[in-house]
């Protein structure tokens, strides 16, 4: 499979993927209600972990190369995938990022919401304001027959019309969930196609034609 291969899905499977991310979409829901300060972002880990019991689901990130929590918990200038600390006590002012991602079914679901702890400051309000705006934006256009770029397109305007932050030009911006977590050993996306942050004229998004009885998984 290339690297810019998209592996078309067949109604069960997008059911299964459904599934998977309903989960997710739960759980980090429950929370988000739970952030406050005071509390530890192992106080997090734990919760999560219990709430995952209850279903069928398994953690995707424990296990994987060795990482032992079920959420990476990022807090302010923290980027990406930390680590739940018994240690790390939520303040008044944080922002705190959470990643979870589960596997049921053979099939991922993965998100992540950035949360603010009390009240934060007016700039990180907006930033998080800002880039839910981009989310809604790109979500409307993301629709059979339109192309990859137009998401891109729609969250550069928005910005753009906002005027209150800059992009960052970059090849791949977001990924696709995956059948298997062991492709990511293989590809910095875990499964194509990846959003680009830059606008451009190429990369149609398809309807679903697989039909595994008849051809297997195709191509394009």
């Amino acid at each position: 499979m290339g690297s810019e291969s998209i592996i078309l899905k067949t109604t069960e499977e997008i059911g299964k993927l459904r599934n998977s991310n309903v989960i997710v979409a739960e759980i980090l829901a429950m929370l988000r209600d739970m952030v406050r300060p005071g509390i530890t972002t192992m106080d997090l880990e734990k919760k999560c972990e219990e709430q995952l019991k209850k279903t069928k689901a398994a953690p995707a990130f424990k296990g994987y190369r060795g990482f032992p929590f079920c959420l990476c918990t990022s807090v302010n200038s923290e980027v990406v995938h930390g680590m739940p600390s018994d240690g790390q006590v939520l303040k008044e002012g944080d922002l705190l990022s959470i990643d979870f991602g589960v596997c049921l079914d053979g099939f991922y679901g993965d998100s992540a919401i950035t949360v603010g702890v009390g009240t934060i400051d007016p700039a990180a309000r907006k930033l998080m304001d800002v880039t839910a705006e981009c989310l809604e934006r790109a979500i409307e256009v993301t629709r059979v027959g339109k192309r990859l770029y137009d998401i891109s397109h729609a969250v550069h305007c928005t910005v753009a019309n906002l005027e209150t932050l800059h992009t960052r030009s970059n090849t791949n911006g977001n990924h696709g969930c995956v059948m298997d977590l062991r492709l990511r050993v293989r590809s910095v996306c875990p499964e194509s196609p990846p959003i680009p942050f830059a606008n451009g004229t190429h990369g149609y998004l398809t309807t679903q034609i697989t039909n595994r009885a008849k051809g297997g998984t195709k191509y394009i």
